[in-house]
């Protein structure tokens, strides 16, 4: 077994297979219990991981961030539901076993994983993540088009989600892809800016989420996805003084070249599906989501009215069992539209009891201040996890839960980016010369970053330590200089 962060490369390729799968959660789904493959490949990646890296102590600050961020506000969300569970005798035993479990893998094992992972580690997450969204985009679309009979089948088989009025979830479901591709804006922003995915690349999956938003019809999930682009502009102009003079230039039109690419790109591709499958998913969503936000409001958008109902009936609820709730997964039985309250931490309130909804609120504040705390040293990683943020409370306020992996994993993964400072990785376009022209270890992969970033800092003010590098990689011949620490 290899030390360092090399150790666990397969539980890691297990872990990213994982994240690929995790807009395919509709596939491969065991009957009743809602556990894919891609959570199967995903929690074994994890475990393997943890058991190959688990002997290296993680550096303090990264152990502080879990435990500050993920470890309390789990505490209180599986605490709370386990007491509620217990004084509230009717509770029932699946939904209990079922949120507790999700709240320990979502809050505990995943961000343990992710500490004893490095910076590069994060970013080929970030991409796996990004590129299976857009895989089961395009993959549902193309079956949908070019294969009707075969998307009729997967469809009997729930694989494929369609709804009414032919609204499309794909290999997700209508909620979670819509919300997922609104989560996904702000990590193609950090990818883009710093220059792990090019131009092309950003465009693609920009123009994935639109079509996304597009076929799902999902109010809700555009608007959560207006206002993550929003924050992420907003804060991207105020941070450009904060950015590297390398970073600065022309990252403002990199980016808004990307997202005007992909908002082609969307039309292109949902005006050939409606024309090919004489469907009419542009004027659906207009009529369903534009129209009525520009008439009525956001009250009048989607099934807005039924959710205010719901709102009506966890006020309710609260008003009466507020310190303990009514008890895990009994809110539906007792709902007249027999649906949970697309608020999370109003039906955790309900259900659960006052200790599940301060985890929750714990939770977003601990994210929001370690993404403030982190501005100046890691401006572009900052805007990203806000953005992430904004898109999470927006999930959260028009949603019934929040612990599927297509939720919280986004966020993990941009908490974690924040490491972007401590953990630089040194775009090729940022080092000197010598250093940029550094050629690849014996396995063929770079550098460990950290090492990188540290001699880089060390050597740009005199360039002494450029010329001392150079000249002891010629004497040993790169053997030590270049040994992988297993960056991805």
């Amino acid at each position: 077994m290899t030390s360092g962060y090399g150790a666990g490369m397969t539980g890691q390729r297990i872990f990213l297979a994982g994240v690929f799968l995790t807009p395919f959660m509709r596939v491969l789904v065991l009957p009743g219990v809602g556990f894919s493959v891609g959570d199967a490949l995903l929690i074994a990646g994890a475990l393997v991981v943890l058991f190959k890296r688990v002997p290296r102590r993680p550096p303090r600050r990264r152990s502080g961030v879990w435990f500050t961020v993920f470890a309390i506000p789990g505490a209180l969300l599986v605490v709370g539901t386990l007491a509620s569970a217990l004084f509230n005798q009717m509770a029932s035993s699946a939904a209990t076993i079922a949120l507790t479990s999700q709240y320990a893998v979502g809050f505990w094992l995943l961000p343990a994983v992710l500490t004893q992972q490095s910076e590069r580690e994060i970013v080929s997450a970030a991409k796996a993540f990004l590129y299976g969204l857009a895989a089961s985009v395009m993959l549902g679309l193309g079956i949908l088009v070019f294969l009707p009979s075969l998307a009729a089948t997967l469809t009997e088989q729930g694989w494929l989600i369609s709804t009414y009025a032919g609204r499309q979830g794909l290999f997700s479901g209508i909620g979670e892809l819509s919300r997922m591709a609104a989560a996904a804006v702000p990590i193609v922003y950090y990818l883009t800016v710093r220059r792990h995915i090019t131009i092309r690349k950003a465009m693609l999956l920009l123009g994935t989420v639109g079509v996304a938003l597009i076929i799902t019809r999902s109010g809700s999930g555009s608007l959560i996805a207006i206002a993550a682009v929003a924050v992420v502009a907003v804060l991207h102009l105020l941070s450009l003084p904060l950015l590297r003079d390398q970073l600065q230039r022309g990252v403002t039109v990199r980016v808004a070249s990307a997202l005007v690419a992909g908002l082609a790109l969307m039309y292109g591709v949902v005006s050939e599906v409606d024309r090919r499958t004489a469907s009419t998913y542009g004027q659906a969503f207009t009529e369903r989501v534009t129209s009525p936000l520009r008439q009525g409001g956001v009250d009048s958008v989607g099934s807005a009215e039924i959710r205010l109902d719901l709102i009506d009936e966890g006020w309710r609820v609260v008003g009466d069992h507020m310190l303990t709730g009514i008890g895990p997964g009994l809110f539906i039985p007792e709902s007249i539209y027999a649906q949970g309250v697309h608020v999370v931490p109003l039906l955790l309130w309900a259900e659960t009891g006052i200790l599940p909804l301060l985890g929750w609120i714990v939770f977003i504040v601990a994210v929001a201040a370690v993404a403030l705390a982190s501005r100046r040293k890691a401006p572009v990683a900052a805007v990203c996890a806000l953005g992430v943020l904004t898109a999470f409370v927006g999930i959260n306020l028009t949603t019934t839960y929040m612990y599927p992996r297509g939720f919280l994993l986004p966020l993990m993964l941009a908490i974690f980016l924040l490491r972007d400072r401590e953990l630089a990785v040194v775009d090729s376009e940022d080092l000197p010369p010598k250093l940029a022209a550094r050629p690849a270890g014996p396995g063929g992969s770079a550098a460990p970053s950290r090492r990188l970033s540290d001699r880089s800092r060390s050597s740009v003010g005199t360039g002494s330590g450029v010329r001392r590098s150079e000249a002891s990689r010629s004497r040993h011949g790169n053997s030590k200089i270049d040994r992988s620490d297993g960056s991805s």
